[in-house]
């Protein structure tokens, strides 16, 4: 089956030039809800990877992982399925894979090693990838520019809406689709994310380029505090526009990785305000690093904001638990704007100002150490009953 670029586009992973996409649904999910998702690029292709630091990988994960290295970073596209994770459920998952890969690669000529695979979903349940087999000649035969809208709904799992951004620069253009709500913690916040352009840049600039983005934007993303067994980020370049600033490419690929961040948290479970913590003037950039995650993974943190009780109390606590070392006198918290705390005590504040501010969709708190020159900046989210009525169960 030859795969040809249409001319039409829509979607913002297919609107760089060279890829094409399409999902369906094959029965992992309820009828009509999309499941099964396919990018490819129709052109000379590089590719890069950032994947879970989880022990328990899951079998996507691994086969990915290694496929990327054995092309040397020529992965020409995925099958990404949701609603089910293959993870931890045996070598009848890893077969499963395999056998997708290997359908896939038959139906569109090329090997079985030129293909990712992914997963998303239930963890430890049994893989039923017959049925993702008896789909993909109609996911990949109608695969074409015009589709990205469909494979960014059937990444989905508890996410409420579709994440997809698409970044234009001055002859080149970045597109992206990714899919989180919950399980999102650093070492690469749990998601699946993809990314496309059309950038002439080779598989060693890709990769360091994704790796450098992502350790300033999904890195420094928490919303509960847990790293997923499948968490897997994907760029391809379809190579077909000259660059000529790195640098410029470099930037624009890493505001387009925040904003996905913003709309992972602005969509995760349980969630009603999305929080940016920034911790500054601290003596390394991993003292302010560490202490600016303690805050964030808080969960009487969260439970506070969720509340709109500004008890800077909770976060000093978390300042002095991950870095016993400061020195609390130098110490200050805001809300905001608002100086709440100083030299070791509360601040007198508006506080009607102040509790009209927390009850704000979008929150900012800073922690200043006053002891170096270095920061680090967080971004995470509330955390109220929705999040356990969502999780306290599998179904």
């Amino acid at each position: 089956m030859a795969l040809t670029l249409k001319k039409y586009k829509n979607g913002a992973i297919t609107h760089p030039e060279g890829f094409i996409a399409n999902g369906v649904n094959c029965g992992f999910k309820a009828k009509g809800i999309l499941d099964l998702a396919f990018l490819y690029c129709v052109t000379n292709v590089s590719s890069a990877g950032v994947f879970t630091k989880n022990a328990f990988k899951a079998h996507p994960v691994v086969i990915t992982n290694e496929n990327l290295k054995v092309t040397k970073g020529k992965i020409k596209g995925v099958i990404v399925n949701s609603g089910n994770a293959n993870a931890l459920n045996g070598q009848s998952g890893f077969y499963g894979a395999k056998s997708i890969l290997q359908s896939a690669a038959k139906l569109i000529k090329i090997k079985p090693v030129d293909l990712a695979i992914c997963s998303t979903g239930l963890i430890g349940q049994h893989y039923p990838y017959e049925k993702a087999l008896s789909k993909l000649n109609t996911l990949i035969s109608l695969a074409d520019s015009k589709k990205g809208d469909r494979f960014a709904k059937a990444i989905l799992t508890t996410d409420k809406k579709t994440k997809e951004i698409l970044f234009k620069g001055k002859n080149y253009s970045i597109g992206a689709a990714c899919k989180g709500a919950g399980m999102i913690s650093p070492n690469m916040a749990t998601m699946l994310c993809f990314i496309t352009t059309d950038a002439k840049v080779s598989p060693i600039m890709l990769q360091s380029i994704l790796k450098n983005a992502v350790n300033e934007t999904f890195n420094l993303l928490s919303v509960d505090g847990v790293t997923s067994t499948n968490d897997t980020i994907l760029a391809f370049a379809s190579n077909q526009k000259e660059l000529s600033n790195y640098q410029e490419f470099s930037k624009s690929f890493k505001e387009l990785l925040s904003d996905l961040c913003y709309e992972i948290a602005a969509d995760a479970e349980g969630a009603t305000k999305v929080i940016t913590i920034k911790v500054d003037k601290a003596k390394t950039q991993k003292q302010a690093e560490k202490i600016a995650r303690s805050i964030a993974n808080s969960l009487l943190v969260k439970t506070s904001l969720f509340g709109s009780d500004p008890y800077w109390g909770r976060i000093a606590a978390q300042i002095g638990q991950a870095e016993p070392a400061i020195d609390p006198k130098k110490v200050e918290i805001y809300y905001g704007n608002y100086l709440v705390f100083k030299n070791l005590n509360g601040v007198q504040v508006n506080l009607k100002e102040l509790n009209l501010y927390i009850k704000k969709k979008e929150i900012q708190l800073r922690c200043s150490l006053n002891s170096g020159n270095f920061s680090s900046t967080f971004v995470t989210t509330d955390l109220g009953f929705e999040y356990i009525k969502e999780n306290m169960g599998r179904s």
